[in-house]
This record gives structure tokens, C-alpha cells and sequence, in this order.
């Protein structure tokens, strides 16, 4: 399943992705994410960031240790990549 992240209608920050697994991929890039964008304008439709802040939910809704924290700053796109690989493929 896929989803954006609205922070007002019609502008989306990012977006999250649940595998059939259960864990779901937080992916942002907007204001107050550590990404390049954390002191961006929030009115503005569309973000553009050239790093991301990831996260990994589980099933029950907490948030995965991953790369030593919570929530992982400042990922570049390979790095976005394999996170998503590497929650795809766990196990419940």
C-alpha cells in the first residue's frame, strides 16, 4: 500500500510504504524532517530535498531500531533504496 504524507491539502512532504510483511517505510522531506529541507517553507507545494528522513514501522506500530536510531537523517536516494529493500524483507 502507498500513501503521501499531506502537511496541507494538496501538498505532499513524503510518502510511506506497507509491505504485506507489515512493516511500513516512512519516507520525508519536508519541514522539520532531518533532511535538507528541515527549515524549508511549509506552504509550498512541492519540496524538492536532495537527501530524506527515513523510518521503519512495525506491525504493531513502533518504530524499528535501524542504522542505530529510530529515525535515520539525512539519507540519500541509495540509501532510501535499501532501507526499503531491508524492511521488505522482514519477518514478522
Amino acid at each position: 500500500m502507498f500513501s503521501l504524507t499531506q502537511i496541507f491539502p494538496n501538498a505532499a512532504k513524503g510518502f510511506q510504504i506497507k509491505f504485506a510483511n507489515g512493516y511500513t517505510v516512512s519516507v520525508q522531506w519536508g519541514p522539520g524532517n532531518y533532511c535538507d529541507n528541515f527549515t524549508g517553507d511549509s506552504r509550498k507545494t512541492a519540496n524538492d530535498s536532495s537527501t530524506a528522513e527515513t523510518a521503519i514501522i512495525t506491525p504493531d506500530g513502533s518504530f524499528l531500531m535501524y542504522k542505530g536510531d529510530d529515525v535515520q537523517g539525512h539519507q540519500t536516494a541509495d540509501d532510501v533504496a535499501e532501507t526499503i529493500m531491508f524492511a521488505s524483507r522482514l519477518t514478522s
